[in-house]
């Protein structure tokens, strides 16, 4: 475990077990350990010298110390398996003091320099004063190595509390979840700074706390950045530049005030001609944002690779660390539908490291759950997603509990297991805040899909309807989709033409799938609905592939056109073999009855005989609620939409089904 963790630094049970396993070595090993854990990452040259190449090369075989490979030579490190903090209380105050003084001694000393944390970390340890300005810069690169413990012990060893530790303090707290400690510290910093350099970080550290507060919460922050910088220039005339941050979170709060077309423009002209370097590496990752969110996926895209490409680089952000740009930035790729991409800056940041990990490790766990959903992979998808939300009840940094829950409760739904999908959804409903705005929405979209698995579709169907709404009075095009879709699959076809129009106006490959989809199931032409699952397919939207390969023998005349029935067949037969655990890919060569539960039978039969809804409650002795909730999942086994439908998959006749358009004569 890296210093810095959940875990208290001196949690008793830790110190225990680092006592037991250091009891199970030899003297100069269990000191050579001590040694390896006061310096952390070393260059191995420089661990050899004090250790002795022998003792060294035999912790490594043992599992004790790691070797790797810096940009100055090889280096050695303790195991992340050891807990690094404990190992270094537990290391005795004359070995601690001997390697300082050897340290010092070397001509390249590792006193203080570019790299403050370990020498600062090395002169704590072993008693000697360190300058405030040092324990700064060390808390600072704590944070930078997200070891948020190791930045708060630090901020508390300085004699006073001065803005700048309140900054370190305030990033630290955010990164370890405790979110109203962090805004207090992030705003006591703005208020009371005299560099405008300080305030722009705890501005910064602030901006990520304000998205649940929704646009008054970026007017409110925007308003004391420029109020303290104001300040600043009556203290120091001539000597504060005109700020371009209280700018940026203006427009931040146009997209959250459900206006991101009208902060586009703006957005555009920052990221393209501030003079701040730092202020316009941010736009571009707002402007990233607020163009996936508004639909315009290929923009979007192509500015998130702007900013990517300068990461990998090496180049910075301002204060925001590379491993957080790369979650902000693959979350608007899975949305854009660029999976690939995203799945590369995931592995990119599953290579950041341990401490890294302990901050973004349920958010990677969820990004890693929804490229899997994207991707088909339910069952995985719903492991994941399990684990996610653990990780991001403990450190939820870019706030994605809330959606988190949403999804974890529909996939539990899907999977037939009502009680995890209830815990997920009260879990949700009992949050203090349910994250942004649009986060929030998309969450309770995902928990209505959940209720419609035991309740009434159409209820479920108007509650989503509204949520819809509700996105397009905001302008947020992309989570409209997504919920237009999620009608889709629920059955809905009274307003397809709504989510034709979403779609056409969205860019991107998948909403160009979903523009095809809808416009085919429209046209009830099974042959165009398997065109549309073999161009999902191909562009790697799986569970859009298995759906539409499954509805295209469902759509008028489709059972009975025998080519189109084994082409489909054999479509999802190979979906299957190329991607095995693919979820959603339905029993097509197994008879329509068979697909369902004893239960659902009972109900298929009697709602395909004409059987109204309560009069079947009423045979069956169950309850309408039961009854419906039996009915969906009848429809979404069977990938129908009416009694009509479920009459012909059970070799019935329930009569003519109402009219839903005029098909075409023929279709091609």
């Amino acid at each position: 475990m890296a210093a810095g963790g959940g875990t208290a630094p001196g949690s008793p049970a830790l110190l225990d077990a680092m006592k037991q396993e250091l009891s199970r070595l030899p003297d100069a090993e269990r000191s050579a350990v001590a040694v390896l854990a006061l310096l952390g990452p070393v260059r191995r040259s420089r661990a050899e010298e004090f250790i002795g190449p022998d003792i060294l090369d035999g912790l490594v075989a043992a599992g004790y110390a790691v070797p790797g490979q810096a940009s100055g030579g090889p280096e050695v490190r303790l195991a992340a398996a050891l807990h690094e903090d404990s190992l270094r209380r537990l290391a005795p105050l004359g070995l601690r003091r001997q390697l300082h003084r050897w340290l010092r001694s070397r001509p390249d000393g590792e006193g203080p320099g570019a790299q403050q944390l370990p020498g600062v970390r090395r002169a704590l340890d072993s008693g000697e004063p360190v300058a405030d300005g040092q324990l700064l810069a060390a808390a600072a690169e704590a944070n930078a190595r997200f070891l948020p413990g190791t930045a708060l012990q630090l901020t508390g060893t300085l004699a006073g509390t001065s803005a700048a530790a309140a900054v370190q303090a305030a990033r630290a707290q955010l990164y370890r979840g405790q979110l109203r400690t962090a805004r207090s510290l992030a705003w006591q910093a703005i208020r009371t700074a005299a560099d405008p350099d300080v305030v722009a970080e705890a501005a910064g550290i602030a901006g990520q706390l304000v998205r649940q507060q929704g646009q008054a919460g970026y007017e409110e922050l925007a308003a004391g950045w420029s109020a303290a910088l104001a300040r600043l220039e009556r203290q120091h005339p001539g000597t504060v530049p005109a700020g371009a941050g209280p700018q940026l979170l203006r427009l931040q709060a146009l997209h959250a005030g459900g206006r991101p077309r009208e902060a586009l423009g703006e957005l555009e002209e920052l990221a393209g001609t501030c003079p701040d370097p730092a202020v316009r590496s941010q736009a571009l990752v707002v402007l990233a944002e607020v163009q996936a969110a508004a639909g315009l996926a290929v923009r979007s895209t192509a500015t998130a690779g702007q900013v990517l490409e300068a990461v990998d680089g090496g180049a910075g952000c301002g204060p925001v660390p590379a491993p957080q740009l790369r979650v902000r930035l693959a979350r608007q790729l899975i949305r854009n539908g660029e999976l690939e991409a995203a799945d590369r800056q995931l592995a990119a940041l599953e290579a950041s490291g341990a401490g890294a990990m302990l901050v973004f490790g349920g958010t990677l766990d969820f990004l890693r759950a929804w490229l899997a959903l994207k991707r088909g992979f339910a069952g995985a998808a719903r492991g994941l997603l399990a684990v996610a939300v653990e990780g991001l009840r403990v450190s939820d940094p870019e706030l994605l509990l809330p959606y988190a829950l949403g999804r974890a409760a529909a996939a539990a739904a899907e999977a037939q297991d009502r009680q995890e999908a209830d815990r997920y959804a009260e879990e949700f409903g009992g949050l203090e805040h349910q994250g942004p705005p649009e986060t929030s929405l998309l969450a309770q979209a995902y928990v209505v899909r959940a209720d419609a698995l035991a309740g009434s579709v159409e209820e479920a169907l108007e509650r989503l309807a509204d949520i819809a709404r509700i996105l397009v009075e905001g302008g947020l095009l992309a989570a409209e989709l997504e919920v237009r879709m999620l009608m889709l699959r629920l059955g809905d076809r009274g307003r397809l033409d709504d989510l034709m129009a979403c779609a056409g106006a969205a860019e991107g490959t998948e909403a160009a799938v979903c523009l095809d989809y809808a416009r085919a199931v429209r046209a009830r032409c099974g042959r165009q609905v398997l065109a549309v699952a073999e161009q999902a397919a191909e562009a790697g939207y799986l569970m859009i592939a298995a759906d539409a390969a499954a509805r295209s023998v469902r759509q008028p005349g489709g059972a009975a056109d025998q080519p189109l029935a084994r082409q489909a067949r054999r479509f999802l037969h190979d979906l299957g073999r190329r991607w095995p655990g693919i979820g959603g890919l339905p029993a097509s060569d197994v008879p329509a009855g068979q697909r369902l539960t004893q239960r659902e039978r009972d109900v298929a039969v009697l709602a395909a005989g004409g059987i109204r809804t309560r009069e079947i409650a009423g045979r069956l002795g169950v309850s309408v609620r039961t009854v419906e909730g039996h009915l969906y999942r009848i429809y979404e086994k069977l990938d129908i939409h009416s009694r009509g439908e479920l009459a012909a998959s059970l070799g019935r006749d329930t009569g003519p089904e109402p009219a839903l358009g005029n098909p075409p004569a023929i279709c091609r």
